[in-house]
């Protein structure tokens, strides 16, 4: 008998939910944009013959971004919501590293010189999520994000060298240039507060930890890029 009423309630139950979230879907669009600043750990591997060098260094790149959203927010209690979410982004964020070298010997009669610069850049993003929201009050909610992001970087290489020995002189030069689109985990927090009856402000942190990616050339050159992106926006949020 006890297993039946438990049977019964739990369907009930179940039913009732599945049929909350059902009956009360809301869609919603919006914009937002903001400051993004990407961590991005940086290794490279420079084979020539039968040896090779490596080095790995640390920047960030930083500017930029904003994009669009759109989604469906189901209500699962009175103050409890499920918003699954698209978006669609653009970014500016760019940074690199540069070097040069000076040497001469022999009284100044030998010289060389040697320089290199790589930079990478954002570009387009597009991703999916999952918000978890709780209402506080009647107009404000804040949320947890558990989502996919996909964002495609470009990455430029140069480097040159000179060499000048008792009037004999030489030079060399090499440039590179690549894109890829990389991938990873997005989770974040925010807030929403309705200014009116379907508009609400919005505001959002999130960090994706993307997979790395390599970078290669026909002549042994190859540098990997790790990435981890930390992204503020504001934006404005229309349901309807």
């Amino acid at each position: 008998m006890k297993k039946s009423v438990l049977a019964v309630s739990a369907a009930t139950l179940f039913g009732f939910s599945a049929a909350s979230i059902a009956a009360t879907p809301s869609f919603f669009v919006g914009a937002q944009a903001g400051y993004q600043n990407i961590d991005l750990e940086y290794s490279d591997r420079d084979s020539f013959g039968t040896a090779s060098e490596s080095f790995s260094s640390d920047y960030s790149l930083s500017g930029l971004a904003g994009g669009i959203f759109a989604g469906v927010k189901f209500n699962v209690t009175p103050n409890f919501y499920l918003a699954p979410e698209v978006n669609l982004g653009i970014s500016n964020a760019d940074g690199g590293e540069s070097d040069s070298y000076n040497d001469s010997w022999n009284g100044g009669s030998v010289n060389y010189s040697e320089s290199y610069d790589y930079e990478v850049e954002a570009d387009r993003s597009y991703g999916i999520g999952v918000l978890a929201g709780y209402k506080f009050t009647e107009a404000t909610s804040f949320y947890g994000r558990l989502g996919y992001q996909r964002t495609k970087f470009e990455a430029s290489y140069n480097e040159s060298w000179s060499l000048i020995d008792q009037g004999f002189s030489d030079s060399d030069s090499f440039s590179a240039s690549d894109s890829k689109t990389f991938g990873g985990v997005r989770f974040g927090v925010g807030m929403e507060t309705a200014v009116s009856s379907n508009v609400a402000l919005r505001l959002d942190w999130s960090q994706t930890h993307y997979s790395s990616e390599t970078f290669s050339d026909d002549q042994g050159f190859s540098f990997t890029f790790d990435p981890t992106e930390s992204l503020f926006q504001a934006g404005v949020v229309v349901s309807f």
